[in-house]
């Protein structure tokens, strides 16, 4: 088998304020792939919807007083046709402070839009994993 890939990703940023800053992402991806003359293979079809075709993802980061930053991000996935994986959306948001300047404590919630969505789908009689909605707390320290 041999094939070809081609696609774009683009990127742009924006300074609203000095302390709030938007960037919006988006790539498109193709996948093509040929059997040689010799193989009975007839699985091509199934590495060509492998990826998605279509991703999205717009991003909000502002700066609060006291040290403190609020950042959104919102994730558009297209589907995956041959593994029965539906289009999805992701919502996440971080809350993050700074007490001092070597420290750096945040709370995150992930996939806030739904309680799990799919993104995969079934493959070699391996099952399919959700991914769920999740919140977590982070404490870094540099030193």
């Amino acid at each position: 088998m041999d094939g070809e890939t081609y696609g774009v990703e683009v990127t742009t940023n924006c300074d609203i304020t000095d302390r709030w800053n938007l960037t919006a992402s988006y790539s498109y991806l193709q996948i093509q792939l040929h059997l040689d003359a010799s193989s009975r293979s007839t699985t091509e079809d199934r590495y060509e919807d492998s990826s998605p075709h279509n991703q999205l993802c717009l991003k909000s980061e502002l700066n609060l007083p006291y040290n403190l930053e609020f950042d959104q991000l919102l994730y558009y996935v297209d589907n995956l046709s041959f593994q029965n994986t539906k289009n999805y959306f992701r919502f996440d948001v971080r809350l993050g402070w700074h007490p001092v300047e070597d420290i750096h404590v945040s709370i995150c919630g992930q996939n806030l839009l739904d309680n799990q969505h799919q993104e995969f789908g079934q493959s070699s009689g391996a099952n399919f994993t959700e991914v769920e909605r999740s919140v977590y707390g982070k404490i870094t320290w540099n030193f």
